[in-house]
C-alpha cells in the first residue's frame, strides 16, 4: 500500500510539474543536464528534444546571455538566485529564425541528503508579451503628454470625484503656482470670487449626470489680473460605461470677449445713429425736396428758379446719401436689403433712370442699347438704385468727352446688364476693394456727394435679387460692370 501511495504522489507531482503555468525544468550536477522539463517550457524552446542534454548544448543562444553563468553561482552558492526581464533570443519553433523573448528567472537549488547541491529547480515566466504592453503603455502615455504640453490650452484631468489630479506646465506657469497647490480643490483659489458659486455649481452638476462641462469665468493670472476663460471637459469612460476620469482644457478668451463687447458696444451706438439720422434727417430733407417741388412750379425769376433748382438737387442728393447710409447699415448687421420682385420691364428702368441722371449731366452722353423682351420680375426701385449708382459712376469716373453705354438684355432665363465707360480705368489692387464700403477709385474726389457706399450697396441689392455683378478694368482702358439676374427674382 506505501508503494502505490508514493506512485500515486508522484503521478501528481509529475503532473502538477508537467502543467505549471510557468515553465519549470531541473538541472543536475554541475553540468546543468537537462533531466526534466514541463509543457511550458517545451513551448518556450520550440518542443526541442533537450532532456539528457546539457543546458550549453541544448541551448547554445542561450550562452552569450549569460544564463549558465547564473547557474554556475546558483550550484555553487547554494543559494536561490532572481534574473528579471531577461531578453533572450530563442528558436521558438525547429529551423525558425531566433526571435526575442523576455523571460523572469528564478533558479532555486535542491540538496541531496547529506545537505549537498546536486541541482537546480529553475522556475520562470514568459513576460514578453507583458513587457510588450508595459512598453506600449508608457509609450502611449509619453505621446499623451507630449501632445498636452503642445496643445495651447492649459489642460487638466481630475478623478470622478471632482478632485484635480494632473495639471500641465502650461497650467503652472500661467498661475505661477506649484502644481500641488492647484490640485485637488486648489483650483478654486484662482477663480473671481464673483464666480466661483456658479462655476462650482456646473462642476457640480457634470459630475453628478456626466454630461459635458462648459463654463466661462474669470481666472487669475500669476501677475494678478483675471481674464476671462472657457472651461471645457469631459468624462473618459470605461468598457462599463463608468467615469474613469475628467479631461478638460482652460482656454483664454478674454481678449476675443473684450473685442466683443467692444464691436456689440459700437454696434448699439451705430444702430441708434442710424435711427437718428433716418428720422431726424430724411423727414427734413423730404420736406425741403417737396418745398422746393413746389417753389419750381412758381412763376420765379430765372436767378430764383436756378436757386431753387440746386435746391432741389441739393436735397435728394442729401436724401441719397442717407437712405445709402441705412441700406449699408441693414447690410453690415447681417441683414439682406429687402426686394419685393414684381413683374417689371428692364428697358423701361433704365430708360427712366437715364432719363434722370441725363437731366443732371446735360453735357454728358449716355447711349443705351436694348435686346429682346425686356420683362420680368424684380424691385423696380431697387433695380433702379443698381443702375444709378452704376451709371453715375461711370459718369463720375469716366472721361468728360467719351460715352456711357447701358446695354441690357434678356436672354431665356437671364437678365443682363452691363455699364461701360472710357476713362482712366481700375488698378488691379483696387478693383479687388472696389465692393467694399467707403471705398472710391483713386480719381474720384470729395465733392461728388459719395460716401463710397454705391457699389457696396448695389452688389447686396443684386445678391439680394439672387444675381452677380462684375467688373472688368484695367488703368488706361475701358471700365465694364456686368451685372447678372435670374429672370424672375424671388422676393427677399
Amino acid at each position: 500500500m506505501s508503494s502505490e501511495r508514493d506512485d500515486l504522489q508522484l503521478r501528481v507531482l509529475r503532473q502538477v510539474f508537467a502543467e505549471a503555468p510557468g515553465f519549470l525544468c531541473v538541472v543536475h550536477g554541475p553540468e546543468h543536464v537537462l533531466a526534466l522539463v514541463n509543457d511550458a517550457c517545451l513551448q518556450l524552446v520550440g518542443h526541442r528534444d533537450v532532456v539528457g542534454m546539457r543546458v550549453r548544448d541544448a541551448l547554445p543562444e542561450l550562452v552569450a546571455q549569460g544564463l549558465v553563468e547564473i547557474l554556475d553561482d546558483v550550484y555553487r552558492t547554494g543559494t536561490s538566485g532572481r534574473s528579471e526581464g531577461l531578453r533572450v533570443p530563442l528558436q521558438r519553433t525547429p529551423g525558425a529564425t531566433l526571435e526575442e523573448v523576455v523571460i523572469d528567472v528564478v533558479p532555486r537549488p535542491f540538496r541531496d541528503p547529506a545537505g549537498d547541491v546536486v541541482g537546480i529547480l529553475v522556475h520562470g515566466q514568459d513576460v514578453t508579451a507583458q513587457r510588450q504592453a508595459e512598453r506600449d503603455r508608457s509609450d502611449s502615455e509619453a505621446r499623451r503628454r507630449f501632445l498636452i504640453e503642445v496643445v495651447p490650452n492649459q489642460v487638466w484631468t481630475s478623478t470622478p470625484e471632482g478632485k484635480l489630479d494632473f495639471v500641465s506646465q502650461r497650467v503652472v506657469a500661467y498661475f505661477q503656482r506649484t502644481a500641488e497647490q492647484i490640485l485637488g480643490d486648489g483650483w478654486i483659489a484662482v477663480l473671481h470670487p464673483d464666480d466661483v458659486d456658479a462655476v462650482v455649481a456646473r462642476w457640480v452638476r457634470s459630475l453628478s449626470t456626466g454630461e459635458p462641462y462648459e463654463v466661462e469665468f474669470r481666472l487669475r493670472r500669476g501677475d494678478g489680473e483675471y481674464r476671462w476663460h472657457l472651461g471645457r471637459a469631459n468624462a473618459e469612460r470605461d468598457g462599463l460605461g463608468d467615469i474613469i476620469q475628467w479631461i478638460g482644457t482652460n482656454t483664454d478668451i478674454h481678449d476675443a470677449k473684450v473685442a466683443l463687447a467692444e464691436l456689440t458696444r459700437r454696434s448699439q451706438y451705430e444702430q441708434r445713429l442710424i435711427g437718428i439720422v433716418s428720422h431726424d434727417l430724411r423727414n427734413p430733407f423730404s420736406a425741403i425736396g417737396l418745398g422746393a417741388a413746389v417753389l419750381m412750379r412758381q412763376e420765379l425769376e430765372p436767378a430764383a428758379q436756378r436757386v431753387v433748382a440746386r435746391i432741389a438737387r441739393a436735397a435728394a442728393r442729401a436724401t441719397r446719401l442717407v437712405n445709402d447710409l441705412l441700406d449699408f447699415a441693414q447690410a453690415r448687421i447681417g441683414s439682406k436689403i429687402p426686394v419685393n420682385p414684381r413683374p417689371a420691364n428692364l428697358r423701361e428702368i433704365v430708360e427712366q433712370v437715364v432719363e434722370e441722371l441725363q437731366a443732371g449731366a446735360p453735357g454728358r452722353v449716355i447711349r443705351r442699347d436694348h435686346e429682346g423682351d425686356e420683362t420680368g420680375a424684380w424691385d423696380p426701385d431697387r433695380l433702379a438704385q443698381v443702375i444709378s449708382n452704376l451709371v453715375g459712376n461711370g459718369l463720375q469716373h469716366g472721361a468728360p468727352d467719351a460715352p456711357v453705354v447701358v446695354t441690357s438684355r434678356v436672354l431665356d432665363d437671364q437678365a443682363v446688364l452691363t455699364v461701360e465707360n472710357e476713362g482712366p480705368g481700375i488698378s488691379p489692387a483696387e478693383i479687388t476693394r472696389l465692393f467694399e464700403p467707403y471705398q472710391r477709385g483713386s480719381s474720384s474726389s470729395s465733392n461728388h456727394g459719395s460716401m463710397g457706399l454705391g457699389l457696396y450697396i448695389a452688389r447686396e441689392v443684386i445678391a439680394a435679387h439672387g444675381g452677380t455683378i462684375e467688373v472688368e478694368s484695367s488703368p488706361g482702358g475701358p471700365t465694364r460692370f456686368t451685372v447678372r439676374l435670374p429672370r424672375f427674382a424671388a422676393a427677399g
